[in-house]
């Protein structure tokens, strides 16, 4: 059985040595960046008064490029950073809703453990069946989300049978290890008909692929009159205080 190398090094086998070289250097920071890394690239700049001139005497000879190599590995760690953030949020804030129901002895299943493709988190089973999508947000991001495409088109295929309900987490949820109901600020919901008259129509010159940002007038968040249970536990957002 033959060993494969993985695409980084077979890309460093096709270079010459002087490009080799960096992408070497490149791979090695993606793989383990500096500790300075998420101070002195933000808001796509390389702020150099952030790192210490020992490094940077060392990596002088990567100049010219040196500040788009730092700014290329510094937005690729954020965005992967973004997405561990935004699963850590959405998962505490599927666990809050389940409790909340399950407190009021809803038949309720988180079916986004099973796959993707449903468009929506939560089924509750009764007479009809309710559709929940649960998005999870902090003091500041609270009123607005992401929804994807696909999300969008389940919202408008089930009409009222699905629904968004947000849980507003509290600020010293950013600050804990680990949650209990005392975190959760507030659980409200946005019905179909809601973000169905928001979301504007295709066109033949504008089409929404992948996700959108909506930020619905705070009329038509509604509550919920969800509590979660005392059993409800959840780990906590210390070191994510961007969400």
């Amino acid at each position: 059985m033959g060993i494969r190398l993985a695409e980084p090094l077979r890309r460093l086998i096709r270079l010459g040595e002087a490009a080799g070289l960096r992408e070497t250097a490149r791979v090695l920071m993606s793989a383990a960046p500096p500790v300075w890394l998420t101070l002195a690239v933000r808001s796509g700049k390389v702020f150099r008064d952030y790192i210490p001139e020992a490094d940077l005497k060392a990596l002088r000879w990567l100049e010219p490029d040196l500040d788009a190599m730092l700014l290329a590995i510094g937005t690729e760690r954020n965005h992967a950073r973004q997405e561990e953030v935004r699963q850590i949020l959405g998962d505490a804030a599927e666990a809050a809703v389940l409790s909340a129901l399950h407190r009021e002895h809803r038949d309720a299943i988180q079916v986004s453990r099973i796959s993707d493709a449903y468009g929506y988190d939560i089924e509750i089973r009764g007479e009809t069946l309710d559709r929940i999508e649960v998005k999870g947000a902090g003091p500041s991001t609270g009123g607005s989300f992401h929804l994807t495409r696909h999300e969008f088109e389940t919202c408008r295929r089930y009409g009222a049978g699905w629904r968004v309900i947000q849980v507003v987490f509290t600020a010293s949820a950013f600050t804990a290890t680990s949650l209990d109901r005392s975190h959760v600020d507030e659980m409200l919901q946005l019905s179909s008909a809601a973000i169905v008259d928001m979301v504007p129509p295709d066109t033949p010159r504008f089409v929404w692929e992948d996700s959108a940002l909506l930020k619905p007038p705070v009329e038509l968040w509604l509550p919920t009159g969800l509590e979660p249970g005392d059993d409800f536990q959840a780990i906590g957002f210390r070191d994510c205080a961007e969400v």
